[in-house]
């Protein structure tokens, strides 16, 4: 792997000589974006012009999350350019002496506007060769791992940033909430200017945790195999701590990822780490920094800046942190999920058919719950509808029947056409239709009706018709009429309903038979104008009280007249016996008063000293005068 690398950084050198002989725009270590950047500095320019110096190369993920975050934020609003000095794989010296060279051209060629710088590494360049590229060029830091060299640089004029304050402390926290046992912690670094940096940040936190010791293992003094070993040996007694390792004893180089699964597979307990880089290749996590936040972040103070903010009034942040974890790890040492802070991120975690098909299951399971929903209170609806049929059906069963026992006839009318339509629910109503010749409608409906009653009712009928039709909420009448050959008499009375939405009117009349109310008021007039209406005697036979015949009762005294016997004298028989005092004698069919008065049997009883028969129905006593 030595040779390897060594070969790798030869190469490098060898083109980028050739590259600034040729004076090519654009090295290994540079990289341009935007559509003027292929143009000369000449051309005029359109938007402002924003440099990333970057310590490491763009292989390096952080960087690649740096960059995206820049370019998430800057958007099209500036030309932005890349340089890298490339420190993970060349020393300090040699990346501060080829990056010189490259500025001195594209400095030449560009003023940039602003510039932001990712790392210890890049910061130190800018501080230390300000003069020679970037006199009075605001400079935007990120990534910085010491907090001192921060400090010291916004201190300056027209510089400000992001520092890269790693959460160690919360992630240790967490570490000895999950191993309440462990004693100490060990450290993973590898002596580079960055790893010192992040070293120094860890010192920081120990006095938080005074029941734990802290050792640093430096992997560049160590060989893989040392470094597997001690690793090894490590128990549950010791939280293993990740900062940095981008080298060995042996001069082998790694990356992040490469990092992780070596320490990983050579360890037997969770190796926990403050920021994102190696997450999810064996790395068991913590509360981590977002490099593509910080880039975002970054990206913005450019922004203000380029629209006329002053970085001396801006100050320095810290990274935003989440916690993180990876399933793998979780599974392999048995820590559950309950254990880890809420709203954690997992990575690894195994895709299930909901993960898979998320997108296609939502709009799915709404769209069924709708028709759930739907069918839910179409059903319930039903059963609603079916229990108003049935209450309904009986009510106008109910109708049906109290109509229909006392003869009513209903019917409905409306003002606006004068139309009416008879309610065939009553039997009665269907029959008085079918006799009289209706149909259900009749229009010019109260002028129908009128023709056929009796003429000297007609006005009554038509009068209470245009009550009505002036807005009256009530109206009634009386009106009789020749029914099967017999006189019979009904009231009618006109109520208005409204509909609750429209509030549409509507007449409901009903008529009532009171033919035999009519009957009874006609006999009591013609009472009190024959005081003494006369029983024929000879009428009384074989033991039944006849009356005179109706002719005789309407017009006055029977016209078979008979002297009036004296109070004495006794009462007698048709077949000469004498009817005595308080004598109660069976009556069948009298017929006095008509239809309904005449049916079923009757007592009549002689009163003591009286002209008077009592005649007994039920609970009801009638008093005759007898001639």
């Amino acid at each position: 792997m030595k040779p390897y690398r060594r070969l790798r950084r030869n190469m490098a050198l060898v083109l980028l000589t050739v590259l600034l002989a040729l004076g090519a725009g654009t090295s290994v270590f540079a990289a341009g974006t935007g559509p003027e950047a292929s143009e000369a500095g000449s051309a005029v320019k359109s938007r402002p012009d924003v440099l990333f110096l970057s310590s490491y190369s763009p292989d390096w993920p952080e960087v690649a999350m740096q960059m995206q975050g820049l370019q998430n934020a800057l958007e099209d609003s500036s030309n932005q350019q890349f340089l890298f000095m490339d420190t993970k794989h060349i020393s300090s010296a040699e990346a501060e002496q080829y990056t010189c060279a490259h500025l001195k051209t594209l400095c030449g060629e560009t003023h940039f506007d602003a510039v932001v710088v990712g790392d210890d590494a890049a910061l130190n360049f800018a501080v230390k060769y300000r003069a020679a590229f970037f006199a009075d060029v605001p400079i935007v830091f990120m990534g910085i791992n010491s907090a001192k060299a921060a400090n010291a640089a916004s201190a300056l004029p027209l510089i400000t940033g992001t520092i890269e304050d790693l959460p160690f402390e919360q992630t240790l926290r967490l570490a000895v909430s999950i191993f309440p046992h462990a004693s100490r912690v060990l450290s993973i670094s590898d002596g580079t200017e960055s790893g010192k940096a992040v070293r120094l940040q860890l010192n920081d936190v120990e006095r938080a945790f005074p029941q734990l010791s802290f050792e640093d293992m430096d992997s560049s003094q160590l060989t893989r195999s040392e470094i597997a070993s001690r690793l090894s040996a490590c128990g549950d007694d010791t939280i293993l701590l990740y900062l940095v390792m981008t080298r060995d004893g042996e001069g082998n180089t790694y990356s992040a990822r490469q990092a992780a699964e070596f320490l990983s597979e050579a360890a037997a307990v969770p190796i926990f780490r403050a920021d994102e880089m190696g997450m999810g290749n064996g790395f068991f996590g913590g509360c981590v920094i977002s490099y593509l936040q910080m880039g975002e972040q970054v990206g913005e103070t450019v922004k203000k800046i380029l629209n006329g903010a002053a970085p001396d009034e801006i100050e320095i942040k810290g990274a935003g942190a989440r916690y993180e974890f990876d399933y793998n790890q979780l599974r392999r040492f048995g820590i559950a999920e309950s254990s880890l802070p809420k709203d954690s991120t997992i990575l690894n975690r195994p895709a299930t058919f909901w993960s898979e098909n998320r997108q296609t299951l939502i709009p799915s399971i709404m769209i069924i719950s709708v028709l759930l929903l739907m069918l839910i209170m179409s059903v319930w609806n039903g059963r609603k509808r079916a229990v108003l049929q049935r209450k309904l059906a009986d009510s106008q069963k109910l109708y049906r029947t109290a109509a229909n026992s006392v003869d009513l006839v209903v019917w409905g009318y409306d003002p606006s056409t004068r139309q009416i339509t008879m309610s065939f629910d009553s039997d009665f109503t269907r029959h008085v239709c079918e006799v009289r010749g209706f149909s259900q409608v009749l229009e010019n409906g109260p002028d129908r009706q009128a023709a056929v009653i009796f003429e000297n009712d007609r006005p009554a009928l038509l009068g209470m018709y245009r009550q009505i039709d002036a807005g009256a909420e009530t109206a009634e009448c009386q009106y009789g009429f020749l029914w099967e050959g017999v006189p019979a008499y009904r009231r009618a009375k006109a109520t208005s309903v409204y509909d609750e939405k429209t509030r549409r009117r509507t007449v409901v009349c009903i008529s009532t038979d009171i033919t035999a109310e009519h009957r009874m008021q006609e006999l009591y007039e013609k009472e009190l104008q024959y005081p003494a209406l006369a029983l024929n005697r000879s009428r009384l036979g074989s033991g039944t009280v006849q009356p005179p015949d109706s002719i005789n009762l309407l017009k006055g005294p029977a016209a078979e007249s008979n002297p009036r016997p004296g109070p004495s004298a006794g009462r007698r028989r048709p077949n000469g016996s004498a009817l005595r005092p308080h004598q109660t004698i069976r009556t069948e069919k009298m017929g006095l008063f008509g239809p309904g008065w005449g049916s079923g049997k009757r007592n009549v009883t002689v009163m003591a000293g009286t002209n008077i028969l009592r005649q007994s129905d039920s609970d009801k006593d009638q008093r005759f005068d007898l001639i």
